[in-house]
C-alpha cells in the first residue's frame, strides 16, 4: 500500500497543473498516511478501524438482566450490561442445569469479562489459557472450582452472540467455546477483541494497540465463529431482538412446538375398590394398573406476524439435542443430598447443522 501511495502522489505530481485528476477526486486533499491507512484497514479488519470500535449497547444498559424460564427446564438470561448481569449468572450457574445468556449486543469491557469468565471457571466450565499481546496486560487468572464448593454438575451454558457482541468479551467466549464447555449460537461477533488507540493528526481512525488471543488464534477482524452458526441477516437478528423488547412473549419468538411446556394429563380418579395410589402417569389401583386418559394437545396459537427469533430457537434446539443425548445434568445427578459432587455428563456437542 505504501508503494501504491508513492505511485499516486508520483502521478498526481506528474500531472499538468491545468489536468485535474479525474481518477480519484478529491484525492489532493488526502494524506499518504491517511490512504496508508486506509489500506491497512482494508488488510487487517479488526486491528485499523475507520470507525468508532464498539463500545457501547442497545440503548438497555442501565437495566439488570431478565431472567425468563423456558421449556425443557432451560433459564433464558438476557444481558444488558454485563457488569451488572455477572452476580446473577453466577447464582443461576450454581443453580440450573441448563442457561442461554443472551450476549447480543453486549460490549464487554476488561474487567466485565474477567469476572463473567470467573464465573462460569467457578461453575466447573472449563477455559483455554488466553495470553496478551501488544501494549495490554496480560489476562487475569481465572479461579477455577474450590474443592467442596459445587453441589451439582456444571449446568450446560450456551450463548447468543451477534456482530455487536464486541470486546475482550469476544477473546474469552473464544477461550470457553475452545474447551466445547461454553457454546456459541448466532452470527460471528465485531472481530474487535483489543484495546484501540485513536490515531493523532488522522480523522476517524483507530489502532489495536493489544489485544488477548487463544493458543488457537485471534479473534480480531473475522470475530468469534459460534460452534452454530445461524442463516439470519442483521435485520432479522435485530428485529427478534427488539420485538421482545418492545413486548412480544418470549413463547411467540420459539416455534410452537417450543412455545409451551407439555401438558400434564389430568387426575384420574382412584377406583372404588382397593387402595389406589398414582405414580407418574400410571394409575395403580389394587393389582390393576391403567393409563389415564390422554390429554388433549395444546396447540398455542401462532403469532401474528412472523416473529420467530431464529438465534433463540437454535439455542433451545441445541440444548433439546443434548437432553436426548443425556449429555446435560440432571436433578438425579446432583449431589447435593449426599453433600458430594457429581460429575458432569459428557458436554460434546452435537454436530452443528445449518437451518
Amino acid at each position: 500500500m505504501i508503494v501504491f501511495s508513492a505511485l499516486l502522489c508520483g502521478l498526481l505530481t506528474a500531472l499538468p497543473p491545468d489536468v485535474k485528476p479525474d481518477l480519484l477526486p478529491g484525492i489532493g486533499n488526502v494524506s499518504d498516511h491517511e490512504i496508508e491507512l486506509a489500506g491497512l484497514a482494508s488488510l487487517y479488519p479488526g486491528r485499523v478501524l475507520h470507525e468508532e470500535p464498539h463500545t457501547g449497547d442497545p440503548g438497555n444498559a442501565e437495566f439488570p438482566p431478565r431472567v425468563l424460564d423456558l421449556p425443557r427446564d432451560i433459564t433464558y438470561v438476557r444481558v444488558y450490561d454485563l457488569a451488572k448481569a455477572v452476580s446473577k449468572i453466577s447464582d443461576l450457574l450454581a443453580q440450573k442445569t441448563a442457561l442461554i445468556i443472551d450476549l447480543r449486543y453486549v460490549y464487554g469491557d476488561t474487567v466485565a469479562a474477567d469476572s463473567f469468565a470467573d464465573a462460569l471457571s467457578k461453575a466447573g466450565l472449563e477455559s483455554a489459557p488466553l495470553q496478551g499481546v501488544g501494549n495490554i496486560a496480560e489476562p487475569t487468572k481465572l479461579s477455577g472450582p474450590a474443592s467442596g464448593d459445587r453441589h451439582h454438575a456444571p449446568p450446560v451454558v450456551l450463548v447468543m452472540v451477534n456482530g455487536q457482541t464486541a470486546g475482550p468479551l469476544e477473546a474469552r467466549l473464544a477461550a470457553f467455546q475452545e474447551k466445547e464447555s461454553v457454546l456459541a449460537v448466532g452470527t460471528p461477533t465485531s472481530g474487535q477483541p483489543g484495546e484501540y488507540q485513536l490515531v493523532e493528526g488522522v480523522k476517524g481512525y483507530f489502532v489495536m494497540t493489544g489485544e488477548w488471543r487463544t493458543a488457537a488464534g485471534s479473534v480480531a477482524g473475522a470475530g468469534l465463529k459460534p460452534r452454530f452458526a445461524v442463516d439470519v441477516t442483521p435485520e432479522q437478528n435485530y428485529r427478534a431482538y427488539f420485538n421482545f423488547e418492545h413486548g412480544e412473549d418470549i413463547a411467540n419468538l420459539l416455534r410452537p412446538d417450543h412455545a409451551v411446556a407439555p401438558a400434564k394429563p389430568p387426575a384420574t380418579p382412584a377406583a372404588a375398590t382397593g387402595n389406589a395410589t398414582t405414580s407418574g402417569n400410571l394409575t395403580h389401583s389394587g393389582n390393576t394398573t391403567t393409563n389415564p386418559p390422554a390429554a388433549a394437545p395444546v396447540t398455542p396459537a401462532a403469532p401474528a406476524d412472523d416473529t420467530t427469533d431464529a438465534v433463540l430457537q437454535r439455542a433451545v434446539d441445541v440444548v433439546a439435542a443434548l437432553q436426548v443425548l443425556n449429555r446435560t445434568p440432571s436433578s438425579s445427578t446432583s449431589g447435593a443430598s449426599s453433600g458430594t459432587t457429581a460429575q458432569p455428563a459428557a458436554a460434546t456437542a452435537p454436530a452443528a447443522t445449518q437451518p
